[in-house]
């Protein structure tokens, strides 16, 4: 029998007022612990009122907890032990609230009760963080600090788009950061587990969220498109939100199959698409968010012409992908992914779109450092692969001239530390991707100083900022 309306309101309350006996009892622990010196004496009245309403606040708590636990979606074991706990918070409160109120106190009696209260808060608030944001939500920062694990798990940016796993390396990302707090093995909203591929496809109280090739059946899908104020809107409202590019490749997953194993060069795609997957390549989207929560175009604001329809069909017919960004713009990506044997001869093509240029995936094509004298001319770029190229550090001096560029991949390169001198003069980077090259630790940690607010990869993980072994 499903919650009544006013039960449902009385269960959603219990995030709010589980805070309450939490503070009482430990300000009540601190009044007794102080009030046992004459000098506090004035505290000792307010541990009795206090009691009261700590009681009174955990036994509220504990109804609104088990309205709520209803609901469903919680783990089984994890929601027995927090229940259980926080019952035995209740009992202990008023236990002590009576023996305080009636005068019977034996030797130590406040000091032992306060004591245990903590240590009860703590299993209790412990085991409801387990039940909101996963089991491990306390403990993984703990053994990160010590050293024994990860603080989270980092993905290794996109180098090569066709070769990424539509699922694996684009869709589940999204689902990690936006949807799986709600949806994993210790709690399940609607029943629904999504945080393994199985899972997500066979759905939750309501039978399968997604159906292949077919957004408009798809619940999961619908479901994102609902207002904010619906009460079947994923995320609810307050959770961060999916961005619009992310809403589009969801729909283009779900309608080219919605398969777990393919790779994105075998899935069809439209121009749009296209930009959006060219903006994964190299780690980094097309929009960052700023300190208040608003998003922040990496593009200049200028406005530049649209470029000539005889300057994209000369790449074009090489059988190079030419993008328009945006259609208030003459903004454009150029991927050369579709041509390996583009080589220095023909970059002088895109002189043409030198103002328009801003991503420019040149990532294993033929070109040398021959053609970075033509790149550095690209003065509104902000976004430069050249990944599996054999560009030199002589070449790299070219770039220098680029004073917007923000995301540089020199992956599997014969870059050294000679050529991260020249990218310490850029000071707009914000990314630089520089594993399996000839740099060295020296280089490396030379570059981070000169830039600071750049992210410098260099295959292990930036969040411990770990360099590599000196060659």
């Amino acid at each position: 029998m499903s919650p009544s309306n006013f039960e449902t309101l009385i269960g959603r309350l219990h995030p709010l007022v589980v805070h309450l006996p939490i503070g009482i009892l430990l300000l009540l622990a601190l009044f007794e612990f102080l009030g046992r010196n004459e000098k506090y004496a004035v505290l000792r009245p307010a541990i009795v009122q206090m009691a009261f309403w700590g009681m009174i606040s955990a036994i509220f708590s504990c109804i609104a907890g088990y309205i709520l636990s209803k609901s469903g979606g919680y783990d089984k074991d994890l929601l027995a032990w927090h229940k259980w706990f926080g019952i035995a918070i209740a009992v202990l409160t008023t236990a002590f609230y009576v023996f305080k109120k009636i005068g019977i106190e034996p030797k130590f009696f406040g000091l032992i009760s306060c004591f245990i209260f903590t240590i009860i808060l703590s299993i209790t608030g412990h085991f409801g963080g387990a039940l909101t944001h996963g089991e491990d939500y306390l403990t993984q920062p703990f053994l990160a600090m010590i050293g024994a694990a990860p603080v989270k798990v980092v993905r290794q940016p996109i180098t090569n788009i066709n070769e990424a796993f539509v699922y694996k390396d684009i869709i589940e990302p999204v689902l990690e950061q936006k949807c799986m707090q709600c949806h994993n093995s210790q709690k399940q909203k609607g029943n629904l587990r999504i945080d393994t591929p199985e899972l997500l496809l066979k759905g939750g109280k309501h039978g399968k969220i997604i159906i292949a090739g077919n957004t408009q059946e798809s619940e999961f899908y619908k479901r994102l498109l609902l207002p904010e104020e619906d009460e079947h809107r994923m995320p609810p409202k307050g959770k961060t939100q999916l961005s619009k590019q992310e809403l589009v490749l969801i729909e283009w997953w779900i309608q080219t199959g919605a398969s777990m194993n393919k790779k994105v060069a075998s899935l069809p795609k439209n121009g749009n698409i296209k930009t959006i997957l060219a903006s994964l390549q190299g780690g980094a989207g097309s929009q960052e968010i700023n300190e208040n929560g608003k998003e922040v175009s990496e593009f200049l604001e200028e406005k530049v012409p649209n470029s000539a329809s005889k300057d994209i069909e000369s790449l074009s017919k090489i059988n190079i992908i030419v993008d328009v960004l945006s259609p208030k713009n003459g903004w454009v990506s150029i991927n050369t992914v579709n041509n390996t044997r583009f080589n220095d001869a023909q970059i002088s093509l895109l002189l043409p779109l030198k103002s328009q240029i801003v991503w420019l995936n040149l990532g294993d094509s033929q070109i040398t450092g021959t053609s970075l004298k033509t790149i550095g001319e690209l003065s509104n770029m902000t976004r430069l692969n050249l990944e599996n190229t054999a560009i030199s550090d002589a070449g790299l001096q070219n770039l220098s001239k680029l004073k917007h560029l923000q995301y540089l991949n020199l992956v599997n390169t014969h870059i050294s530390n000679a050529g991260l001198e020249t990218l310490k003069e850029i000071k707009s980077l914000k990314k630089v991707y520089l594993w399996q090259s000839k740099v060295n630790l020296v280089g490396v940690e030379s570059l981070r100083k000169a830039l600071p607010n750049c992210e410098i990869n260099v295959g292990e993980e930036l969040i411990i900022n770990k360099p590599i072994e000196s060659k």
